[in-house]
């Protein structure tokens, strides 16, 4: 499944038994990401506690909008890990199918908020050319009605699903057979 062995439930110690009944809990089944990061349950429970913070505490973007950046973030990255695990996941919190694949393939074309295309254009940008964003790009979004609290959100949910595109692919990553 992965490149380097994967630690299962059975496997784990105590530490890690923990994180990954979490982890259940909020997915509802553990997945090979958590599994294949498993030889170091502190960073299991740090990276835990940087995605609750970041996707399920309240903040000034929805859960699902943040799952379509993250979407268009996979699809630009081509990870097909996160690609359909992320499919499913935004799907859970109520949004068709049609529409999430509509935004790996295009989401130009998407029937989304002009003010929220503004958001995944930029949340491309972070991936393709983030050493180009420039005061500009923040003033577009701004024009678009998102403040200073929902610029900071996208940029840390596009910059980590680069790191979590990254981790998937470089770990041999392969989507779950749950889906």
């Amino acid at each position: 499944m992965t490149f380097i062995p994967e630690v299962s439930e059975e496997q784990a110690g105590v530490e890690l038994r923990q994180s990954y009944a979490q982890i259940r809990e909020e997915f509802g089944f553990l997945p090979h990401f958590w599994q294949a990061q498993g030889s170091r349950p502190d960073v299991v429970r740090a990276s835990l506690v940087l995605w609750h913070a970041i996707y399920r505490t309240d903040g000034a973007l929805p859960p699902a909008l943040k799952e379509e950046i993250g979407l268009v973030v996979s699809a630009a990255n081509s990870d097909s890990y996160c690609i359909v695990a992320h499919l499913e996941l935004l799907h859970r919190l109520g949004v068709d199918k049609a529409l999430g694949r509509q935004l790996i393939r295009d989401y130009e074309a998407a029937d989304v908020p002009e003010q929220n295309k503004a958001l995944l254009r930029f949340a491309e940008k972070v991936t393709r050319t983030p050493f180009k964003i420039k005061a500009p790009d923040i003033a577009e979004l701004r024009r678009h009605g998102w403040d200073d609290a929902a610029i900071l959100e996208v940029c840390l949910v596009a910059s980590h699903f680069n790191f979590l595109n990254r981790l998937a692919a470089s770990l041999g990553l392969v989507p779950e057979h749950v889906f």
